[in-house]
């Protein structure tokens, strides 16, 4: 059975294409595709198969969902108030829910690692993966989305 929580709150999938969703109250929410993944986070809800996932508002389902396409088919999502974490083919992708800015997605592992993402887990301030050759490994990631911007501006003063 697909379902997912975050917090108090939660979901599960009710009917083909109908997620159930658990807050203070309970409503319905009639997706676009039969999905083979959910997950919750505190304001959205994605559901997706094979490289795409849908993100609904949770205060406005009847708006048309953000669609996003991954580069290979997703094994896992996590969300967090802001952020989507997406396990692809041993890869994170982290990027931000709304929004399609390249400043703000970043891949771990870096591309010269040899080893495989495994399992994740997104907190408000926390992405935490594993790895085949790493058991776990936390990272504070406003630090890293701070780290990351002050290298791309670094970058493009450089040029």
């Amino acid at each position: 059975m697909l379902n997912a929580s975050s917090g108090t709150n939660l979901c599960y999938l009710s009917s083909l294409r109908t997620i159930t969703v658990v807050t203070d109250d309970v409503r319905n929410v009639e997706v676009c595709v039969e999905p083979s993944f959910v997950a919750l986070g505190a304001t959205h809800l994605s559901v997706g198969m094979n490289n795409r996932a849908w993100f609904y508002d949770l205060s406005n389902v009847s708006a048309e969902p953000i669609q996003r396409d991954y580069l290979s088919s997703v094994d896992v999502i996590q969300l967090n108030d802001k952020y989507c974490a997406a396990l692809s083919n041993g890869v994170v992708c982290l990027h931000p829910i709304v929004g399609h800015e390249e400043s703000e997605e970043f891949t771990f592992p870096d591309q010269q690692s040899q080893t495989k993402v495994t399992a994740i887990a997104l907190t408000s301030n926390f992405l935490i993966y594993g790895t085949t050759i790493t058991p776990i490994t936390p990272l504070f990631f406003p630090l890293i989305l701070l780290l990351c911007m002050f290298f791309l501006r670094t970058m493009k003063l450089i040029y």
